[in-house]
């Protein structure tokens, strides 16, 4: 069986190492890995909002903004997560922040 018969088109393997990987390398990938469909999320949701893509709704676009608050969010969140593991400087406990709408 193949990999693309076990995982369909959406949905990739998992990650493979052929020996120990290097903690920075990990770090690296992951940082890709999360970054990179979070900007596209970003960029669609923003020409969607433009309405380069056709009119909307304010319904439509009140989900949006949602999407793109929480968007921001999460890249945020990845972004100081990522930089302190790479630059192993945990920030102090601060307020404990969600990802739902306030």
């Amino acid at each position: 069986m193949t990999k693309k018969q076990i995982y369909p088109a959406h949905q990739e393997p998992p990650l493979e190492f052929d020996q120990p990987p290097d903690v920075n390398a990990v770090i690296a990938k992951l940082s890709h890995e999360l970054r990179t469909p979070l900007a596209s999320i970003l960029g669609y949701v923003d020409l969607i909002l433009e309405e380069d893509a056709g009119p909307i709704t304010e319904h439509q676009k009140a989900f949006l903004e949602i999407i793109l608050q929480n968007t921001l969010k999460l890249e945020k969140l990845v972004k100081t997560g990522l930089d302190q593991l790479e630059f192993g400087t945990p920030q102090k406990p601060g307020p404990k922040s969600s990802l739902s709408s306030e």
